[in-house]
């Protein structure tokens, strides 16, 4: 997927969908790092171009958080007490 469509995608979802998106590009950097470092990994660029996606998210969640910051804390509280869960 080319990266305006992957953005035009992004800009139609929630802010709640945004940040369970952005924790799922947390942990796909993450698990990519791992089989970086014993070698596994054949498509290095593959985590440059999730690097970047994380990037466009976490720009779309501080965009809406402009817009209404007492709601991205509201929402930031509740995702964190699922994934702490």
């Amino acid at each position: 997927m080319k990266s305006k469509d992957q953005l035009k995608e992004y800009q139609k979802m929630s802010l709640a969908a945004l940040l369970k998106k952005e924790t799922d590009l947390k942990k796909k950097i993450f698990d990519l790092k791992m089989k970086l470092s014993v070698g596994k990994i054949k498509n290095t660029a593959q985590l440059n171009l999730i690097r970047k996606d994380l990037a466009r998210v976490k720009t779309l969640i501080f965009q809406l958080a402009a817009q209404d910051a007492v709601k991205l804390k509201e929402i930031k509280e509740q995702t964190s007490k699922k994934v702490n869960k």
